[in-house]
């Protein structure tokens, strides 16, 4: 006698069996965490290296000294770094110095900021960031704001960043 089982069973039995055998979390001497040692050079002092490649990134998008900002291009991303959002996109050192030399002309004073803290974790393809960020005048409110999403390399420099435009000025 043959006896088949229905999707409510199934997915009853599966419910049951995790519930019975839960998967501990891992103590932290065996998660896979990033290096705070690998950015030491380039972390303002209190700073994660995570929380260090992110003040970097956002230096850049507010440098206007163009040796300065190339500067901080080299401390936030590794060589061939990409950046992707819905309006812009670029590859390489040379090619992000380029986009946010365009940024900053076509909005003059205008700052980013970080408006959220920096998530960060790792995971079997390397580690990963999140934050929000918001962009206006340096003393008036926000008219851009967003959600980047990044991707580490192994030095903890940003290998990818896509961001997601949230809220920006119609036309």
């Amino acid at each position: 006698m043959k006896v088949q089982a229905t999707e409510s069973s199934q997915a009853l039995i599966t419910s049951q069996t995790i519930a019975a055998h839960p998967v501990p979390r891992l103590p932290p001497a065996h998660r896979h965490l990033l290096k705070e040692e690998a950015l030491s050079d380039r972390t303002a002092p209190g700073l994660s290296a995570v929380e260090g490649t992110i003040a970097a990134y956002i230096e850049s998008w507010n440098e206007t000294h163009p040796g300065r900002r190339q500067a901080a291009v080299a401390r936030a991303w590794a060589a061939a770094g990409r950046y992707r959002d819905p309006v812009m996109a670029s590859d390489g050192a040379a090619g992000i110095d380029a986009m946010l030399a365009g940024v900053l002309a076509r909005f003059p004073g205008f700052v980013l900021k970080r408006t959220s803290k920096v998530d960060s974790h790792s995971g079997p393809n390397g580690a990963y960031v999140r934050f929000a960020w918001s962009l206006g005048p340096a003393s008036g409110p926000a008219v851009v704001e967003g959600v980047d999403f990044g991707t580490l390399a192994a030095d903890g420099r940003l290998e990818q960043v896509v961001g997601f435009i949230d809220r920006m000025p119609q036309g």
